[in-house]
């Protein structure tokens, strides 16, 4: 799946020689390049926990404007080196929304979009939780895509109820029914309140 597509990848996930000081660095996210002011995407969707001008200290220090969307695992996406931010916090931000504009703010090279995942939100925003951003976004689609469990449809047995009847009601014979209800030993017992299935 292409998450980055009109996007240019300028420096991947992992070690390399940092732009700033010259030196061997862990590169915590991966570097995303459009035009200069694009349009930024939310890669996922989630719940905005900062979009501001980053403070040292905080675990964000030196990314300039960072947008951070907590998603459904409670993994921190961040957007760094922003030149300005479009959402603020405490906002519900949908997979697509524009987020902000590509820049060139905190220690920065040139204007790109850093991206990083943090494992997790607190203390210091999960800083030194990162993870390799693709990998985890495949497999965060590749859950989303799994169908969903399906649940048994049930009735409720009422007072004068038989499975007999149950079964009638429901367009099934006796034996279908019985059948669905394996932990049912002797059909002439059912209880109020009990629920049958009546199709799995």
């Amino acid at each position: 799946m292409d998450f980055f597509k009109g996007f240019k990848i300028t420096s991947p996930y992992g070690e390399r020689i940092s732009p700033i000081s010259g030196k061997k660095e862990k590169h915590t996210g991966i570097d995303l390049v459009k035009k200069d002011k694009a349009d930024l995407p939310a890669f996922v969707e989630g719940e905005c926990i900062h979009a501001q001008m980053a403070v040292q200290f905080t675990g964000v220090g030196g990314f300039g404007n960072v947008v951070l969307i907590k998603d459904k695992n409670g993994y921190v996406h961040l957007y760094g080196h922003l030149d300005s931010c479009y959402v603020k916090k405490g906002e519900l931000v949908k997979k697509g929304q524009t987020i902000g504009k590509q820049g060139n703010t905190g220690q920065s090279a040139g204007s790109h979009l850093h991206y990083e995942i943090r494992t997790k939100s607190s203390p210091t925003f999960g800083w030194r939780t990162d993870t390799e951003p693709t990998a985890y976004l495949e497999k965060y689609y590749a859950e989303e895509s799994k169908p969903l469990p399906k649940t048994p449809k049930t009735v409720k047995v009422k007072e004068g109820d038989t499975l007999s009847k149950i079964a009638k009601d429901n367009g099934l014979t006796l034996e279908q029914l019985l059948a669905l209800n394996k932990e049912i030993k002797d059909a002439n017992h059912i209880s109020i309140g009990q629920l049958i299935i009546i199709k799995k």
